[in-house]
């Protein structure tokens, strides 16, 4: 019997550890947009751990903790604990176990330089007809689209997590932005 119960306790351990991953990653990806990352992790951890429900061994009392560092490096830490009823140790007066697991997830910014050659070889046609340079900024601009709040080329708002420098150069160099 008891082995029974230390099965049950582990296949639902097992189950919270993977509801809590899924937090954490979820809320992790998320963690240099305006979304709040603990409502995300909560959103994940109940999605994926379904209290109550079939395979859940009638689970209950899910109880996370969301903890979330910001900085340069920030940090999503989701620990949850739920407890599991008991089969034949209740014939020992233990009605109940308690798991638990935690999971983090870290998301450095980026700093990322930009140098874009403005020298005489930058003039010449490419295959689609128009000169390499322009390509070149139009890339440029594409990039750049994808560091703020929106897809949109209007986008005035930036997300302010991820630093991206320019530098131009020719016969020599000039810090554009």
């Amino acid at each position: 019997g008891l082995a029974i119960d230390i099965t049950i306790c582990y296949i639902v351990q097992t189950e919270l550890s993977a509801a809590v991953d899924g937090a954490a990653l979820g809320a992790g990806r998320l963690l240099s947009t305006n979304a709040s990352p603990s409502d995300i992790a909560n959103e994940f951890l109940n999605a994926n751990f379904r209290v109550g429900q079939a395979g859940f061994w009638g689970s209950f009392s899910l109880t996370p903790t969301i903890t979330i560092t910001t900085g340069i490096t920030k940090t999503v830490t989701v620990t949850a604990s739920a407890n599991v009823p008991m089969i034949f140790m209740r014939l020992l007066h233990e009605n109940t176990a308690t798991v638990g697991a935690t999971a983090t997830a870290t998301r450095r910014d980026a700093r990322i330089e930009f140098v874009i050659d403005r020298s005489g070889s930058m003039t010449t046609v490419g295959s689609d007809g128009n000169q390499v340079i322009y390509d070149v900024v139009q890339k440029a601009q594409s990039f750049t689209e994808q560091f703020t709040s929106c897809t949109a080329p209007s986008c005035t708002t930036p997300l302010n997590y991820d630093e991206l420098g320019f530098v131009t150069f020719s016969g020599s160099a000039v810090v554009g932005y």
